[in-house]
């Protein structure tokens, strides 16, 4: 599902007073990896529409090949996929070679502090839980975009 970045497109929130101000996205290259198809072209298609640049991989060995092909910026992984786990995955991209300022987040349906524990031990650098905000994603984008510049 790869495709050419957009520009940096402004994002309209809510007028609901927490949020209610325009923000300009940095693009970013990102790989989601969920063994649910859907899920993943679901996330990937609302990703795409704030301007990102995805592609999608739907197990742990095939996110592994993608990355080192890719060199994303961000890699959205699921935890629980059958095979090699999003914990696993994670562990595995920390100890490639070049990939040392790859961001990693988790997105999981659980969300109890051990389950961040765990994620955190595995090496990912964010925890999202499902179904995923959009300011959420807005967030961790702009996170992705400030420590690439503070490197």
């Amino acid at each position: 599902m790869a495709s050419k970045p957009q520009s940096n497109l402004p994002v309209d929130r809510p007028a609901n007073g927490e949020r209610s101000r325009i923000v300009s996205l940095p693009a970013c290259r990102i790989l989601i990896v969920d063994d649910t198809r859907a899920s993943a072209f679901v996330l990937g298609k609302l990703l795409e529409t704030m301007g990102q640049e995805i592609e999608t991989a739907t197990s742990g060995e095939s996110a592994i090949a993608q990355t080192r092909a890719m060199r994303p910026d961000l890699v959205i992984s699921d935890i629980g996929m059958p095979g090699m786990d999003g914990y696993e995955l994670a562990r595995r991209l920390r100890q490639e070679p070049g990939l040392e300022g790859l961001v990693l987040a988790a997105l999981t349906g659980y969300g109890q502090d051990s389950d961040r524990e765990q994620a955190k031990q595995a090496g990912f650098d964010y925890h999202l839980v499902k179904p995923v905000s959009l300011e959420a994603l807005e967030d961790l984008l702009n996170e992705v975009r400030r420590a690439a510049v503070a490197r």
